[in-house]
């Protein structure tokens, strides 16, 4: 069995799991902030038989000068960091780790759900700005905004697949109503200035399958949407000024997908405007997101305590997967990857 040469290149993420084949083992802290450009990360990369990484974009240009290069294994569930049709020009298998932190991401959801509908952020800044003693009643940052109880909820989930479904059992057992959207057609990826140009699309051309729900009547009718599906280019923009409209204005959307499903000026928009209640999210359309005059994310624009010109946002740092028993099961799934690799039987091929 020859020997194969393993290059982590953002083990800053997770230790790497041992190996049980012949192998030499090269390890990066994070490339992606090592590196000034995909040139120089392509140099470090150059040698590899196979990859093992969690976000360190792999493009075709990197693909194109890794001329031994057989496996790319993603300690993640999504791959729209990967050149996927490049990898597949070229033979080269790329597996994830669909299953590894499936509870941790949806407890995550439904704990940013909270935190928007009870704005929790809000009132714990409230709270030590000394404001309870000038409003007794303690109400205050809900600015008339009654929440409702879990019972009173509609849950729309968008992409259910394992982590879509684990939202879902969990809404349940809260008392939740939950609506399982149908996929959008036909995909649009366009800005929301030139779908304003367009005559709007009459919703889901087929019949929602046994158990879904037309996507538009699910915006229609939820009182949270919680996103979970993959980015690609049918999922990309699935939220924008249009779909948004179509919300109530008491909704409230969770993002535990990838930033790029939504179109994120929309949101803040749509949250100045109060035309949904409330948005959380985990994930962002450029990571690390930065409110930095050079490149802001319209989300960060002002967040920090009240004085935010974006209101009712709950924000965390693509955390939501990080858990004892994630790292546990991501560790034991890129080991398994690896190895049904080199003995000729890949698993979780994407």
């Amino acid at each position: 069995m020859e020997e194969e040469h393993i290059i982590a290149p953002d083990v800053c993420y997770h230790e790497m799991p041992a190996f049980a084949i012949p192998h030499r083992l090269t390890t990066y802290s994070n490339l992606a902030d090592e590196c000034k450009d995909a040139h120089e990360i392509s140099n470090r990369l150059k040698d590899a038989t196979i990859i093992v990484t969690s976000s360190v974009p792999i493009s075709a240009s990197t693909i194109a000068r890794c001329p031994h290069l057989k496996l790319i294994v993603l300690s993640s569930v999504g791959y729209d960091h990967v050149d996927i049709e490049a990898c597949r020009s070229r033979g080269i298998r790329v597996c994830n780790t669909p299953s590894a932190y499936t509870d941790a991401v949806a407890e995550h959801c439904i704990a940013l759900y909270f935190s928007v509908k009870r704005r929790i952020p809000l009132m714990h800044q409230w709270t030590l700005d000394g404001n309870w003693v000038k409003d007794p009643t303690g109400c205050g940052p809900f600015e008339g905004y009654v929440p409702r109880a879990c019972r009173q909820e509609v849950l729309g989930v968008v992409g259910y697949g394992g982590i879509g479904k684990a939202i879902a059992r969990i809404a349940t057992s809260l008392g939740m109503t939950t609506l399982i959207a149908e996929r959008r057609e036909p995909p649009h990826n366009h800005s929301s200035h030139s779908q304003s140009q367009q005559t709007p699309s009459s919703g889901n051309s087929k019949q929602p399958r046994a158990g879904r729900v037309a996507f538009e009547e699910v915006l229609k009718t939820c009182t949270v949407l919680a996103l979970a599906c993959p980015l690609d280019d049918s999922t990309r923009n699935t939220l924008t000024e249009r779909e948004l409209s179509m919300m109530q204005p008491h909704a409230i959307i969770i993002n535990v997908a990838r930033g790029g499903v939504v179109n994120e000026a929309d949101i803040a928009k749509a949250l100045q405007m109060r035309r949904i209640a409330g948005y959380a999210t985990d994930v962002f359309s450029k990571e690390p997101a930065s409110s930095s005059s050079e490149d802001p994310n319209p989300l960060l624009a002002g967040t920090a305590g009240t004085a935010g010109t974006v209101p009712n946002i709950v924000l965390s740092p693509h955390v939501a997967w990080y858990s004892q028993s994630s790292v546990k099961n991501m560790r034991a799934t890129i080991k398994a990857n690896v190895e049904a690799f080199v003995a000729g039987s890949p698993i979780n091929v994407v």
